[in-house]
């Protein structure tokens, strides 16, 4: 008989598996004796059964959120100087507000008497401000991910305190980019490369309190990188715009299939990018591009030509050398007065920054927007680069030779028609929506304090009700 040697793990292991079966005869013995007699022997616990296969149901689109019903209220701006914007000054004029939108402008209005009464006399009234580049304003995390199908209403945030400080500054509408709004000191930087495409913009209304009534256009814009420095990028914007062409067409011969009653009419493939460029072909949306110096603005400009599209231009520092051919494009430029940037020496014609770009612009007929040094609102940083000091950036528009009401129009008016918006905000007309701010000064005076800020007939901020300036009068 040949005996086998075991190992020191072995030995163990066998010892262990031993008395692994000696406690589960004890505990088997342990709980025949403590079952009471006559009872019925444990049933074993039943198998879990797969759940039923269901075929998949079709995902369907999701219904548009639906604005809440107009409110059958009435409000009067009376006595103030109404700035229109749009058609002059109105000297002690008045303004009737019925529901979200502006009934009557003038002289003479019947005020019902249902009607809330605010006395501006002594007061200006204005449209409210309408900012072309901003970030982090009612949103919290909308940074990230540019992905085309990423939504702004995930992210908004109706009681943030950027809103209420945005609105103790005049500004009822923007556009919200993603990303942050810069650090301690904020501010523009050259644009830098990345992806052909880096998501899209929003525009919201700042209803503060309100989730319903914020958004006013999502997707807003379709933010590209174009760049002469990376030939790859501006290779696969044109390729994707050719691919949406392509696709527009097969959409619109397929539509025209169905209503011949073609039953065998298929509808094409979708992707979010492609639809979105489609968008962007029919022209319901604008592309928007950072460019800074005179090749990637002739370049953008060329794009626009060439596709057919409305292009919105970002930080358009060289904008005054090249004006006329941006004129000849379907273009809009957001420009910073007071943004330094030096010349290149390398370079043999004119460069970097000029004061009166604005002004240069204007005469050329480009529609344009002014934003100041930072895209969003705080209480810290270098005092007048941020939004709440918007009206102070386009007074600086003034000192390199814009009138005064193409100063105004930069951040009202002007800035609707640059984020194609111009149909609701930007001026007080009868018809568009009742956003509106009481000051108790001149818009562009730096010594002027927003009062009152009404977005779509309701006010918003109330400068006697808030803790923000309340009891703050400016010495004049």
């Amino acid at each position: 008989m040949t005996r086998t040697r075991l190992s020191f793990v072995d030995a163990v292991f066998a010892s262990t598996m031993d008395r692994t079966r000696l406690s589960l005869v004890v505990g088997a013995m342990f709980m025949a004796s403590a079952a009471p007699a006559g009872a019925q022997p444990r049933r074993p616990f039943p198998r879990r059964q797969p759940p039923p296969t269901t075929p998949p149901e079709e995902k369907k689109e999701e219904p548009k959120p639906e604005e809440p019903p107009e409110p059958d209220t009435w409000t009067a701006i009376v006595g103030g100087d109404v700035i229109t914007v749009s058609g002059g000054t109105i000297r002690e004029g008045t303004v009737l507000i019925h529901g979200r939108k502006i009934a009557k402008v003038g002289h003479g209005v019947d005020v019902p008497k249902e009607a809330t009464v605010i006395d501006a006399k002594g007061k200006v009234v204005a449209p409210g401000f309408v900012v072309a580049t901003a970030r982090g304003i009612g949103v919290s995390g909308f940074g990230g991910p540019p992905a085309p199908n990423a939504k702004l209403a995930d992210s908004l945030d109706p009681f943030a305190q950027s809103i209420e400080l945005a609105l103790s500054g005049g500004i009822t509408t923007c556009m919200i980019l993603p990303g942050g709004g810069g650090g301690f000191f904020g501010g523009s930087q050259r644009p830098r490369g990345g992806q052909p495409f880096d998501g899209t913009s929003a525009v919201l209304k700042l209803t503060f309190g309100e989730l319903s009534s914020m958004v006013l256009r999502d997707p807003a814009a379709v933010i590209v990188n174009y760049r002469s420095e990376s030939p790859s990028n501006k290779f696969a914007v044109r390729e994707a715009l050719d691919k949406a062409k392509k696709y527009v067409d097969k959409v619109k011969e397929y539509e025209d299939a169905k209503k011949a009653g073609k039953t065998d009419a298929k509808e094409p493939p979708k992707d979010p990018q492609t639809e979105l460029l489609a968008k962007a072909l029919r022209r319901e949306i604008p592309l928007r591009i950072a460019a800074w110096d005179q090749d990637d603005l002739v370049a953008a400009a060329e794009l626009s030509r060439d596709y057919k599209v409305k292009v919105i231009l970002d930080q358009a520092v060289e904008s005054w050398a090249v004006s006329d051919s941006l004129a000849s494009a379907d273009v809009a430029l957001v420009l910073t007065p007071r943004l330094k940037v030096r010349p290149d020496r390398e370079k043999g014609n004119p460069s970097g920054s000029r004061f009166d770009t604005p002004a240069i612009v204007a005469k050329a007929g480009v529609p344009f927007a002014i934003v100041p040094y930072t895209a969003n609102v705080n209480t810290q940083g270098i005092f007048g680069r941020d939004l709440m000091n918007l009206p102070f950036e386009a007074a600086f528009g003034m000192r390199g030779g814009l009138t005064e009401d193409q100063a105004l129009a930069s951040i009202t008016l002007g800035a609707a028609r640059t984020l194609g918006i111009d149909d609701r905000v930007g001026s007080i007309e009868e018809g568009k929506d009742a956003d509106l701010i009481v000051l108790d000064g001149h818009p562009l005076d730096y010594r002027t304090f927003v009062e009152l800020t009404l977005v779509n007939g309701k006010v918003a901020y109330d400068k006697e009700k808030s803790t923000l300036f309340r009891g703050i009068k400016a010495a004049r």
